[in-house]
């Protein structure tokens, strides 16, 4: 059985919120992705076809798409904090969400924030 199909620990009712979280936030990053990744081609593109930037407007452009960028990831976190307290997926001994990429709730039953057992 691969890593990613692991049989979670946590109930149904709390897996079933945390799949839906993170079925959201995975859509939000992919399209996130898209527009950076197609303002890269923009420029890559138009430099190819002698329509290059000068280097100064290269260098904000690169400053705006990264600044831009930095933005969504951090209003897609706060996307996340948003929906675990509309789901009621929050743990009660700290009041944080229990939600987070990549921490494993699923497999350890631990609080991201405070590390205590939610199982319990």
């Amino acid at each position: 059985m691969g890593f990613w199909r692991m049989k979670s620990i946590l109930p149904p009712d709390l897996e079933l919120k945390r799949l839906t979280i993170a079925k959201k936030h995975n859509q939000l990053l992919l399209a996130m992705r898209s527009v950076v990744l197609g303002l890269a081609l923009i420029f890559v593109v138009s430099g190819l076809h002698g329509h290059a930037l000068p280097r100064s407007q290269f260098v904000a452009a690169f400053l705006i798409v990264g600044s831009a960028e930095a933005y969504a990831i951090y209003r897609i976190l706060q996307y996340d904090k948003e929906m675990c307290r509309q789901l009621g997926f929050m743990y009660p001994h700290c009041q944080q969400p229990l939600y987070e990429p990549r921490s494993f709730i699923n497999m350890n039953g631990r609080c991201p924030k405070c590390q205590k057992s939610i199982l319990s």
